[in-house]
């Protein structure tokens, strides 16, 4: 989800209050970081700004997903194929696109915040972009955003956090859907995000931008229909069916991608 929208606006003006982006995978002196690869990529960026590094084999041929989840809150690994195959749909990395994932300790709070999540980020994160590898990462917490009704968000150019604990509960029972399939959709969802969906680093080769929900697709059946990110759309996967994108935003990803 993106700006403009209540927790969006928080997003963008949290991103854009830095006086400057913080280059996360750049080399450094002290001994304890004498591991982080000497190569220069910045990972504190607009979400969208890296659209075309992502989609793209040059200068980037392969991708490494890195997926750190909260104990108790990993992803099904159903959930994980299908990301994979979304990824290989519409990404052109002839060196493949790896996906890793790691439990890490829970933080305790009942809520996160995207300042919170991004220090999360900060503790957390072991894979950064190198030569011919980009990288992309994903937090899975164990609590709620503030606001309860979201599940997923894209906060920065590679960064991305699902809220396990609000996709838990309303997945598996009676009348939810499976948590493949709700898992799955916001995976993508967000994923599409940082892939510049919509209008936010893929340009828009047909304007289909929803004015009222802005970085989302006027398509209520695609992917990034602003619904889809929040509990409002739970109602639309009891069938199993995880939506797709529309001919819009593929359009979009295939202009940015050569």
């Amino acid at each position: 989800m993106y700006y403009r929208t209540l927790i969006l606006l928080f997003v963008y003006l949290l991103i854009s209050s830095c006086t400057a982006p913080i280059d996360s995978s750049a080399p450094v002196d002290d001994d304890e970081n004498t591991d982080r690869p000497a190569f220069s990529y910045s990972q504190r960026e607009q979400t969208g700004s890296s659209a075309k590094d992502l989609l793209s084999a040059d200068p980037f041929s392969a991708l490494i997903v890195e997926i750190d989840y909260m104990e108790g809150f990993a992803p099904e690994q159903s959930s994980l194929d299908k990301l994979q195959q979304f990824l290989e749909n519409y990404l052109n990395k002839p060196s493949g696109v790896q996906i890793i994932t790691s439990a890490v300790p829970s933080a305790g709070e009942t809520s996160y915040n995207v300042s919170e999540i991004i220090n999360l980020e900060d503790e957390y994160r072991d894979e950064f972009a190198r030569p011919d590898t980009l990288t992309a990462y994903l937090l899975i917490t164990d609590a709620p955003y503030d606001n309860n009704s979201v599940l997923g968000i894209a906060y920065l150019n590679t960064s991305m956090s699902l809220s396990g604990s609000t996709i838990a509960d309303n997945s598996g029972g009676l009348g939810q859907p499976s948590q493949t399939s709700l898992e799955s959709t916001v995976l993508n969802h967000e994923f599409g995000h940082i892939l510049g969906l919509v209008n936010i680093g893929s340009a828009m080769e047909t304007d289909h931008e929803d004015n009222e929900h802005p970085a989302h697709c006027t398509t209520e059946s695609c992917l990034m229909f602003w619904a889809v990110e929040t509990t409002d759309f739970i109602g639309n996967l009891t069938g199993g069916n995880i939506p797709e994108l529309d001919s819009f935003c593929v359009q979009d990803l295939e202009a940015n991608t050569n």
